[in-house]
Formats: structure tokens, C-alpha cells, sequence
């Protein structure tokens, strides 16, 4: 269950990624993931995590 869910995941962002990106689609979708994975991991332990440099990252990530 959990694979399918991951994969799907990496699936809807990879449909995100712009034109220009589209060759590294499955790449860019698979390490978006990880990062939001490891981001779910600290905010469960950490109560002071600052969402703005994650989502600058995720966004560069995808853009470019």
C-alpha cells in the first residue's frame, strides 16, 4: 500500500514539473518526494520548523 502511494506521489509530480524539465520528470519527482518525506519526519519532532525554506527548495527542485 505504501509503494503504491509513494509511487503515485512521485507520478503527480512528475506531471508538474514544466516543458523544459520534462526529461528529468521521473528524477525531479523522485527526490520531491524524499524531501517532503524527510520534512514530515522533522515537523513530528521539531515544533519550530520554518515551512519557507522547505517550499524554496521544493520549488527550486521543480523549476529549475
Amino acid at each position: 500500500m505504501v509503494r503504491r502511494q509513494l509511487a503515485a506521489m512521485r507520478a503527480a509530480v512528475a506531471e508538474l514539473v514544466p516543458d523544459a524539465r520534462r526529461p528529468q520528470a521521473e528524477q525531479i519527482a523522485e527526490a520531491f518526494v524524499g524531501l517532503c518525506m524527510s520534512y514530515n519526519q522533522q515537523l513530528a519532532i521539531r515544533s519550530d520548523l520554518d515551512p519557507a525554506p522547505f517550499t524554496a527548495a521544493l520549488m527550486a527542485t521543480i523549476n529549475g
